[in-house]
């Protein structure tokens, strides 16, 4: 039910009101929307598969969310505060002809956009005997180029200023059930969720392979397609050994949340073929193609990789690995632990990754540090609590992994903020003795290693309510890792809370661009950032970006307090308690009490602003 309710609040809501759209009903994953032209409700249907694909496509195969969606038009009632009538049962009807991830519109609807249209339709009902098709005959929409066409045509006919707030998509102006009905020609869509399923578009079908032709749209994040290992020595051993190697590679980057990672039965398909890498990046619908070699002779094994960007065909980096048989395990972490810092230093986490990368040489370590910095970002008590037992299973793997001990003293950073310990000063001296410990660990620690322990150095600072302090060492810590985005982005939240806001918003620029994937709490204080300099529209604007990006409840409601502290600040008291609503739709336990107390302003008239505007939106004390 989280995955559904996320999908209405980030994907249906501002979609149907984008396109002029009204929600009637939603219950048990069915959401009843009434348009007022055919055109709308084709191109809201358009505009929500086309996301939902994209949205799809990094998680796993059984996480994936679909919808049928089912269109018709005519006469409806209002019985009861029910949405009744004959095109809400064709509707229904017509998401049962759908496939999943399909739209299927009915006869009539078919004809209201037939003169505006040249979209691709397909019979779901098969040839007719008679010439005139049945008005409730389906219909169903090639969601191709044409489609998209259709889509981004509609949508340039906006809503009025007056009935949509910028960014948000939330109507303004409640139209009365009553004024709805009373239209003439209504449009139903119907959306149905064909639940958590085993779907994925890039699965090898009929076209699908080597030779094919069809070309799928790159995701938004990196991706990445670990093609199977040729064997290069005859005899059944080193092609078993190229076959684990290829699983062992698909396996370790899949645990990464940030990148796309092309499932095997997809690439299997390519076994013994040696295809161009921009076909096969066209094909899959991948960025990069890892692919390599394997051979073996007298008890030694010599394994060649490639990292290969599909979209130009260039070499990003080879790599040749000669070693003893028996330390092909070895090499697979190798070459795993490469491929996931390279990919990561490129795309997503610049300098952070190379810190955490050259920390280890294990990469079941470093991928269960992935795994608790995740669960970290959770931000509640029980993920601090997971995280230090994470850290422990770390270390154990790796005794001198640093950046385990540097996330174990977050934690604890984490409980003095938010109260989530018995004592703040106990937390924070407990951080700070674990950086003791991270210090003084075995090897020279390089200027990158020095910083990250630098800024979590700094922020016990500005819990305490060192601020100079915490400003200096800050400033520090950024000297020494100008390409970090994380250090950067924890500098700029400190400078928010000095109100140096200028200086925020520049160092969060600068971590977006060098980690174009960014978490969603940069976009989260660069909103904070614009609303506390009365940029209420920009400030709604970011934290959109941010509850798009959110990984969690806490960061999507977070994001929106945002909205309602600009919305109220900016003396928009309707709009800002809209979004207080939606705050308490996500958090219902939401007190402004215990969601501020662990803000380190350095000014209280900071934090009586927030809290006053935020008491004034309708947010419970």
């Amino acid at each position: 039910m989280k995955s559904l309710k996320a999908c209405k609040l980030e994907v249906i809501e501002p979609r149907a009101a984008k396109f002029h759209g009204r929600i009637a009903r939603m219950l048990d994953g069915r959401v009843l929307i009434e348009f007022k032209s055919a055109e709308d409700a084709v191109a809201f249907s358009i505009d929500m598969q086309s996301t939902m694909r994209v949205r799809n496509r990094p998680l796993r195969e059984d996480r994936q969310l679909q919808y049928r969606i089912g269109i018709d038009h005519g006469d409806i009632s209002d019985a009861g505060g029910t949405v009744q009538g004959e095109p809400v049962t064709t509707a229904e009807n017509l998401t049962e002809l759908a496939d999943l991830g399909g739209i299927a519109i009915s006869g009539r609807v078919r004809d209201d956009i037939a003169e505006n249209s040249d979209l691709n339709l397909s019979s779901l009902t098969g040839p007719r005997t008679n010439a005139e098709p049945a008005p409730t005959d389906g219909y169903g929409i090639a969601l191709d180029d044409k489609a998209a066409a259709f889509a981004t045509a509609s949508q340039r006919v906006s809503t009025p200023a007056s009935e949509v707030t910028p960014k948000t998509g939330i109507s303004t102006a409640r139209r009365s059930l009553s004024t709805w009905v009373a239209a003439a020609g209504i449009v139903i869509v119907l959306l149905l969720a064909g639940g958590l399923v085993w779907w994925a578009p890039w699965t090898p079908t009929e076209g699908r392979g080597p030779g094919a032709t069809a070309e799928l749209p790159l995701p938004d994040q990196p991706s990445i397609a670990v093609m199977p290992f040729e064997s290069l020595t005859p005899g059944e051993h080193t092609a078993m050994l190229a076959h684990s190697m290829t699983a062992a590679l698909i396996t370790a980057l899949g645990q990464v949340p940030t990148l796309f990672v092309i499932n095997r039965s997809a690439t299997h398909a390519y076994q013994g073929e040696r295809t161009d890498p921009r076909e096969t990046s066209k094909a899959l619908g991948v960025r990069y193609i890892l692919d390599g070699t394997l051979q073996e002779s007298n008890g030694r094994v010599r394994a060649t990789v490639e990292l290969i960007d599909g979209t130009t065909g260039n070499y990003v980096w080879t790599q040749r690995y000669d070693r003893a048989l028996d330390d092909i395990f070895a090499i697979q972490d190798e070459i795993a632990l490469k491929v996931l810092v390279s990919l990561q230093v490129q795309l997503t986490e610049g300098d952070q990754a190379v810190v955490r990368g050259t920390g280890t040489t294990n990469v079941d370590a470093y991928l269960l540090l992935l795994q608790a910095e995740g669960t970290y970002r959770r931000f509640t008590r029980g993920a601090m609590v997971e995280t230090r037992r994470l850290v422990r299973q770390i270390l154990k793997l790796d005794p001198g992994y640093r950046q385990a001990l540097l996330l174990e003293a977050q934690t604890h950073i984490i409980d003095a903020q938010w109260g989530l310990s018995g004592s703040k000063e106990a937390s924070l001296e407990m951080a700070a003795d674990i950086l003791r410990q991270a210090a003084a660990m075995d090897g020279v620690m390089t200027d990158a290693e020095k910083a990250e322990l630098l800024m979590v150095e700094a922020y016990i600072y500005q819990i305490r309510g060192d601020f100079d302090v915490a400003e200096r060492t800050g400033n520090r810590a950024a000297a020494l890792g100008p390409n970090n985005a994380n250090l950067l982005a924890i500098n700029a939240l400190i400078q928010f809370y000095d109100r140096n806001y200028d200086e925020s918003i520049g160092l969060l620029q600068k971590a977006m661009h060098l980690s174009p994937v960014y978490p969603s709490w940069y976009s989260l204080y660069m909103a904070r950032n614009y609303a506390f300099k009365g940029e209420a529209k920009l400030a709604v604007e970011w934290s959109q970006d941010g509850i798009e990006r959110a990984e969690n409840d806490t960061l999507r409601s977070s994001n929106t307090v945002t909205i309602a502290f600009a919305y109220q600040d900016a003396g928009r008291t309707a709009d800002a308690q809209r979004a207080a609503q939606q705050i308490l739709d996500i958090r219902p336990d939401f007190a402004i009490r215990s969601y501020t107390r662990g803000m380190p302003f350095r000014s209280k008239e900071d934090l009586d602003r927030y809290t006053d505007a935020l008491r004034a939106a309708g947010l419970p004390e």
